[in-house]
């Protein structure tokens, strides 16, 4: 009996440190080194893979739900010249993919005035308001604002750099009392 006791023991001590472990290391974000451009449109999506954090795409995909309290935390980093001063901010867009389809049954439902607009828009996503549409796929769009010219321009036509800072600043923001670590941050 005492040996059954002893295995029992030992047994629930080496478990209780293994469990121990994996719940810090669930409190862990690891940002690699080299992390990928977001694609152009990204789609809505209300959960990630965490180990899309090593690639940077988590963060992207965490700018879709991100609280705009974050979102304005995150901006404040980016442009405040105090801080990173990359002239640029953050802006999360809401929408739909529009098809010819559902541009059919939305030009019955708006005035010309409306139509003409979005016709002769080059926007890929414009706040259509209380418009229905048949089974449309959100869409979100990421853009980043040029704060001295006042453009949008996609992460992906800027320099590699800002796609880079910006996972590490939205782990650091959004995960705030967690441990981010960041492998090689000298690199950008």
């Amino acid at each position: 009996p005492d040996i059954r006791n002893f295995n029992l023991m030992l047994n629930h001590l080496i478990c209780g440190v293994g469990l121990y472990l994996q719940r810090q290391l669930k409190l862990l974000r690891y940002v690699g080194p080299l992390r990928l451009i977001p694609p152009r449109d990204i789609p809505e999506t209300n959960s990630f893979v965490f180990a899309d954090w090593a690639s940077g795409l988590a963060a992207w995909q965490l700018l879709q739900n991100m609280s705009q309290s974050e979102l304005n935390e995150v901006n404040r980093w980016l442009e405040q010249s105090s801080l990173l001063d990359t002239g640029f901010r953050i802006r999360v867009k809401h929408g739909y993919f529009i098809d010819n389809e559902a541009a059919n049954v939305l030009r019955g439902q708006m005035s010309a005035d409306l139509y003409e607009r979005i016709k002769d828009s080059d926007e890929s996503i414009i706040d259509l308001g209380h418009l229905a549409l048949p089974d449309q796929i959100p869409l979100i769009k990421i853009v980043l604002e040029d704060v001295s010219r006042g453009i949008e321009v996609d992460p992906i036509d800027v320099g590699v750099g800002i796609s880079q800072v910006i996972p590490v600043v939205i782990a650091a923001v959004h995960h705030a009392g967690l441990t981010v670590a960041i492998e090689q941050p000298e690199l950008h």
